[in-house]
C-alpha cells in the first residue's frame, strides 16, 4: 500500500501547453514522459464502492493492464491522502483475485461490478524537485471521459500534482506558482 497525496487542478485546454512548458522549466535536466492512458472505472449498479469511499479502475498503459483500488485516507483526516493498491491483471476486466487490490474489495461485490465510464487521456508527466527531499510528479492530462455504454462524453483538461516524497504543503506552493502562469 502507498499513501497518495495529490491535488487535481482543472485548466482550460488552451492553457495546458503553457503550463506544460512552465513545469518543464521548473525541472531542468529532468525528462518528461508522454503516455496514452485508457482507464475503465467500475462499480456496482447501486454504487457500493463509491458509498464505501473507494474507486476501482483498470488502466491500459503500454500494453499492460493495471488494476488500482483507491480508498479514502485510513484515518479519514485528510481529503488529499488515500490508500492505493495496484496489480497487473490479464485484461481490462477487474480481477477480484488480484493479490493487492482484489483482496480489498468489499466481500461479495465482484459479480456485480460493471463498467461505468472510460477515460482516454494523453498525459505528459514531469518530475519536479522544488527543494531537497521533495519530489512531485506533475501530470498534464488532456482527453475525454465517456460513459461506458456510449453516448455522453466530456473533455478532460487538468494537472495532477502527486507528492512522491516530502511535505504536502509543497503541492500547494507548486499550485500557487502555476496559478501565476494561467488560471487553474
Amino acid at each position: 500500500m502507498s499513501l497518495e497525496v495529490e491535488l487535481k487542478l482543472a485548466a482550460e485546454p488552451d492553457d495546458l501547453a503553457l503550463l506544460t512548458r512552465t513545469l518543464i522549466a521548473m525541472a531542468p535536466g529532468a525528462a518528461s514522459t508522454s503516455l496514452k492512458l485508457v482507464s475503465t472505472y467500475y462499480d456496482t449498479p447501486d454504487c457500493a464502492l463509491v458509498r464505501a469511499g473507494a474507486v476501482l479502475r483498470v488502466r491500459e498503459r503500454e500494453g499492460r493492464f493495471i488494476q488500482t483500488l483507491k480508498t479514502a485516507g485510513a484515518d479519514g483526516a485528510s481529503l488529499l491522502a488515500r490508500g492505493e493498491w495496484e496489480d497487473v491483471v490479464a485484461d481490462s476486466r477487474p480481477d477480484p483475485q488480484a493479490a493487492e487490490s482484489g483482496g480489498r474489495l468489499p466481500h461479495g461485490i465482484a459479480e456485480a461490478l460493471h463498467p461505468l465510464f472510460v477515460t482516454e487521456i494523453d498525459r505528459v508527466a514531469i518530475e519536479i524537485e522544488p527543494k531537497a527531499g521533495t519530489r512531485i510528479e506533475a501530470a498534464v492530462d488532456h482527453g475525454a471521459i465517456r460513459a461506458a455504454a456510449g453516448g455522453r462524453s466530456e473533455p478532460v483538461s487538468e494537472i495532477e500534482l502527486e507528492l512522491k516524497e516530502g511535505d504536502p504543503p509543497a503541492l500547494y506552493d507548486l499550485a500557487l506558482e502555476l496559478l501565476e502562469t494561467a488560471p487553474l
